[in-house]
């Protein structure tokens, strides 16, 4: 008589479609039934859950990542590691915060939290788990939890992180409905620093960095991005390496540093000082994005000139005698750069162009997510339905890829939302977004012109003669003053 599990006998193929509907306790307890299963199933549950995996800068979480490093198969799988901003000091702002303060769980995880980051500690256990990941390609730090977890129809959250909210009913990672303070700010500095210190003590060199902040004035501020003299030697050869790196930037505010020579400089008062320093020691990325949260105008357009600048203008960089002082960073090459994405700044056109066209013997993709247009004279003023978009993307040429979201400008003081009409086999409301890629860039950017549509403002007496621009009815029909 057969007693082999009738488990043994059903297709691999099947046996997956089959667990892909259980819970993961339930799964883990199959895994367990018998030793054919747990081999079956053993790929692609690795892929499920080892591949990709979240922790907080605590002992217990930081321990789980070291004891996956450590194993002889589960080091090989985990290629993408997530750094989680979970962190205590995130509830102090929570309506139940005052009854959880008084529980030993919380006030004994806020204690340790506090030493294990005072001491450094995350630093040696986060380089000893990069050391161990051979397969190691993307870093992440984010302050969210992702919804991708289909599974169980929840989150994936840091490892811990979630034991912790059941012992104390509080969430750690940070609220995204309150705009964020000082100390979140710091604390995502020192994260990201942190983790630029393991990479270099590691010698681990992935080739992606992804930082994804979603909250209001939470971005890495300038100090982030600082490499002394010391970590140099480790952290060069890693940033070197990175071929894509997505940022969440806080230039806002006062500059750190000042220049000592023409106050015509561009960069006299020397917004995101240090960022730029740490941009020009990426020379190989194919893949940027900068997203400017909460800057002054000024700020970030003076950010976007430095970008802008061709190289072949750069100037000599602390070549005078004596000690050195703060100087003109140098300018970015970036010269294999293929995709490049801004996000959430206020710009004059003809500066991102500028950052745009110095890129494009290479750039291939482009991504716009709530750009305004603004401009630093007065040549709009006269006119309330100047399409600065029309022109601006009249200027752009040979790109394969180009995705474009809420978008807006500024021509007389007041602000103008774009919207796109739907195809024609679509009804509803416009779209905040366009996306035109392939087949579609045949007729880039006419094509995304005449789907725009701009909010215009009321006619109003101030207008000299008292009618409207031309391009209200065709934005391309008439050849306005360029400003670029």
């Amino acid at each position: 008589m057969d007693s082999q599990p009738l488990l043994t006998k059903v297709p691999l193929e099947i046996l997956l479609l089959i667990t892909a509907y259980l819970p993961t306790r339930d799964l883990c307890s199959l895994r367990r039934t018998c030793m054919h299963v747990e081999t079956s199933l053993s790929k692609s549950f690795f892929r499920e859950f080892f591949t990709k995996k979240q922790f907080m800068l605590s002992e217990e979480s930081l321990q789980a990542l070291v004891d996956i490093s450590n194993h002889p198969r589960l080091s090989q799988c985990l290629s993408h590691v997530i750094v989680g901003l979970d962190n205590y000091e995130n509830c102090c702002k929570a309506s139940n915060f005052g009854r959880t303060l008084r529980t030993p769980r919380f006030c004994t995880g806020r204690a340790d939290q506090f030493t294990f980051l005072s001491t450094g500690q995350d630093r040696e256990m986060l380089a000893q788990a990069f050391r161990n990941l051979p397969n190691l390609q993307t870093i992440g730090l984010r302050n969210f939890n992702s919804r991708g977890r289909v599974r169980d129809d929840c989150e994936w959250t840091s490892y811990g992180a979630t034991t912790i909210f059941q012992e104390t009913g509080l969430r750690l990672i940070n609220d995204r409905r309150l705009p964020a303070s000082d100390e979140q700010t710091r604390f995502a500095a020192r994260a990201f620093s942190t983790i630029l210190y393991a990479l270099g003590q590691s010698g681990a060199k992935p080739h992606t960095f992804e930082v994804l902040l979603r909250q209001r004035r939470l971005g890495l501020n300038d100090n982030a991005f600082n490499i002394p003299k010391f970590l140099e030697p480790s952290v060069t050869p890693v940033l070197s390496n990175l071929k894509s790196l997505l940022l969440v930037l806080d230039i806002s505010s006062e500059p750190m540093l000042l220049a000592t020579g023409d106050d015509d400089s561009p960069d006299v008062t020397r917004p995101g000082y240090l960022l730029k320093q740490f941009l020009c020691r990426t020379p190989n990325l194919t893949h940027l994005r900068l997203n400017i949260q909460n800057a002054q105008p000024p700020h970030a357009e003076n950010f976007l000139l430095w970008l802008g600048r061709p190289v072949t203008q750069a100037d000599s960089v602390n070549s005078s005698s004596g000690p050195p002082i703060p100087q003109s960073p140098d300018l970015v090459a970036l010269s294999q750069l293929r995709r490049l994405d801004f996000g959430m700044i206020f710009v004059s056109p003809r500066t991102l162009l500028a950052a745009i066209h110095k890129f494009k013997p290479t750039l291939r993709a482009l991504s716009l997510w709530k750009i305004t247009l603004c401009l630093q004279d007065q040549q709009y003023h006269r006119d309330p339905r100047a399409n600065m978009w029309a022109e601006f993307f009249g200027q752009l040429s040979d790109l394969d890829y180009i995705s474009v979201g809420y978008l807006s400008q500024v021509p007389r003081g007041q602000i103008q939302h774009v919207k796109f009409k739907l195809p024609a086999d679509q009804s509803g409301e416009m779209s905040l977004t366009k996306e035109y890629s392939g087949y579609d860039m045949r007729h880039f950017p006419d094509n995304l012109v005449s789907d725009m549509v701009i909010d215009w403002p009321e006619a109003s007496s101030d207008s000299e003669d008292g009618m409207l621009s031309p391009f209200a009815s065709s934005p391309l029909s008439v050849t306005m003053t360029k400003f670029f």
